[in-house]
């Protein structure tokens, strides 16, 4: 693609070493981007397991039961509410 000669130069131009610097910098930006992202999903991916996995297993039975008690006095409540 390139001549590259045995002395280390080449017949690149300088329009054609610039455009290779920015293209450089841009893969730079690309994967740093690309990284950043997936580290972020990793963090969300682990706060999501840390928070779900401490989740009390009866909690969804306390509520039903506390919701069990209160609503026979519900009406009475509502009555309140609505003054």
């Amino acid at each position: 693609m390139y001549n590259i000669k045995k002395d280390g130069t080449s017949d690149l131009t300088s329009k054609e070493i610039e455009d290779f610097k920015i293209k450089m910098q841009q893969e730079k930006k690309m994967k740093d981007s690309l990284k950043e992202i997936i580290l972020y999903f990793l963090f969300v991916w682990v706060l999501f397991i840390v928070s779900y996995t401490k989740i009390d297993k009866n909690g969804f039975h306390y509520q039903t039961t506390l919701q069990n008690i209160f609503a026979v006095n519900n009406k009475a409540l509502n009555d309140v509410i609505n003054l």
